[in-house]
Formats: structure tokens, sequence, C-alpha cells
């Protein structure tokens, strides 16, 4: 099957002006292109990927001009994945999937996406526990700014879904930390560890020559979770809507040995942090890892 690529926010005012020129709702739609509501609005929000039949369909019945950037073709093969048991080095995965991961159905498709000059070896780290626990390798994809692991299956994703409660699509108010990683403190400290290379950072305190360590979320359930987990561990934490922070000096050497991030950025901000009492900033991290 044929997939349309779209630039960022494309697919969506594609879909906007057919509902506009049409003057159909959404559920008349999609069963005008033989897909279910809540599909349609997978679409819309761009966590699922349009099939060239749809937009075929669309454009000779609307006529609204396609801008895309290519069309991928996906052949319905069953790929032999070994789906290993729990593990740290799963643990850590799954955390860094509920960091920058996404989980899309149409295609079936596993994504992790970041920077491309301060994250790239950490994907590749990723990409080796990959191969390591499914016993096949995912495409490392760069573009633009980004670098991205990318890997078909629709085994995979539902395995994901349904045993670790990772969601489909949209995360913003369905994440959660997975009840199986929740029953042994080394997949808890995996888990965040993932979370952090992703989702985390450690920066300088305005107010003084200190340091932060915060792991950042939108999702007020999905941050109690993280607040729940560091204190179980016994850090001492701070949270508003944005995140979750640890500011004592203690806790933050305490936070890097016990967790281990495996985000070279992370360690590179800290061990400079330990040497001169002050956290580098970004753009140093950017130029000191692109040389």
């Amino acid at each position: 099957m044929e997939f349309i690529i779209f630039e960022k926010g494309k697919q969506r005012e594609y879909l906007l002006k057919i509902k506009e020129k049409s003057q159909l709702s959404w559920p008349k739609l999609a069963k005008l292109i033989g897909k279910s509501r809540s599909t349609i609005l997978t679409y819309l929000r761009e966590d699922c990927k349009v099939p060239m039949k749809v937009i075929d369909k669309l454009n000779s019945k609307y006529d609204i001009k396609v801008e895309y950037e290519k069309v991928i073709s996906l052949k319905n093969t069953k790929k032999e994945i070994k789906f290993p048991k729990l593990s740290n080095k799963f643990a850590e995965l799954i955390g860094a999937i509920a960091g920058d991961g996404h989980l899309h159905l149409y295609p079936a498709e596993l994504s992790i996406t970041c920077h491309k000059d301060l994250d790239r070896e950490h994907v590749y780290h990723l990409s080796k526990i990959f191969e390591n626990l499914f016993n096949q390798k995912p495409k490392i994809l760069f573009q633009r700014n980004i670098i991205k692991l990318r890997f078909y299956s629709k085994e995979l994703v539902n395995k994901l879904n349904q045993e670790y409660e990772l969601p489909i699509g949209r995360k913003m108010n369905r994440l959660r930390i997975p009840s199986k990683i929740l029953i042994k403190q080394s997949y808890l400290i995996s888990f965040i560890r993932g979370l952090f290379d992703t989702d985390g950072t450690i920066n300088r305190h305005h107010k003084n020559s200190g340091a932060i360590v915060e792991i950042s979320s939108r999702d007020p359930i999905f941050l109690k979770d993280i607040n729940k987990a560091l204190i179980s561990l016994n850090f001492r934490t701070s949270v508003n809507y944005k995140g979750v922070k640890i500011y004592a000096k203690s806790e933050i050497d305490r936070f890097f040995k016990l967790i281990k991030p495996s985000n070279p950025k992370h360690n590179l901000k800290y061990t400079t942090f330990k040497r001169t009492k002050l956290v580098p900033s970004t753009r140093e991290i950017h130029k000191a890892l692109i040389v």
C-alpha cells in the first residue's frame, strides 16, 4: 500500500480544505472514503499517514492541490519479531518511547525523533538496544534538524500498546508509567533513564550557579506518575505544570549515579558542571558534540 508523506501541518491543512469544499461533517467525510470517524480524526491530528488511494478519491471529487514531500510504498509482509521478556534494556527503550517516541497504526510504525546533532549518538544507542531485543534493525533517517529511528510492524505496535500501555497516536492525557515497569525497581530506574535521555535536561539554575535536573511533560497525570516514581527512589522533587525538577546538588549527584543516563549530551553537561561549577548552555554542548 502507498502512503502520502506530508510536511508537518500540511496533512491537516489539506483535510481542512477538503472539509471546507465538501461542506461535509467529519463522520460523512469518513463514510465517503470508507473509514471510521476516529480514523479520519487520526489523519487530522497527523497521528497516521493517509493512504494514496484515499487522496486519489478525494482529489477526483474535490480537485484540491496536494502538497506533499514523497510517497512511500509498504508491502503487507509480516516481519518475524522476537518479542522479548521485560528487562532493564527493554525498560530503557520503553522510557525513550514514552519520551520522544510515537506509535502509529496506519501505517503501523514505531518512531523516536530527536535532535540530529545533540542526540545522534543516543539514537544509535537506542538502535542497538532495539536490534538486540527484537533481532531486527530499525532504520535511522535524517530530516532537516532531526534524526529519527523508525520501524514498521503492526505486531510490535500492538504489543507495545497492549502489554506496556504505550498509547497509539496522541499521547497527551493517555500516557502512564506502565504497570509492568513498577513491579521491579531496576525496571523503574531503567525506564526513567530512557525518559530522561529523551525528555529530560540538566540546566543552569537562573538564581545561582547551581543546576536543575528536570523531566518535562505537559501531561499532568504522567507528571504525577514521574514524581511518584522519583519519590519512591527517595529523591526530593519539585513539580510544576511543565515538569518534575530536582535542585539539590547532592540529589543531582545521586540522580546521575543511580539513573546513569545514556545520552552523551546530559553526561557532558553534568561532568562539565562537576568540573567548573557551571552547567554549559545547549549551544556550548552543541558545539562540543559536532566537533
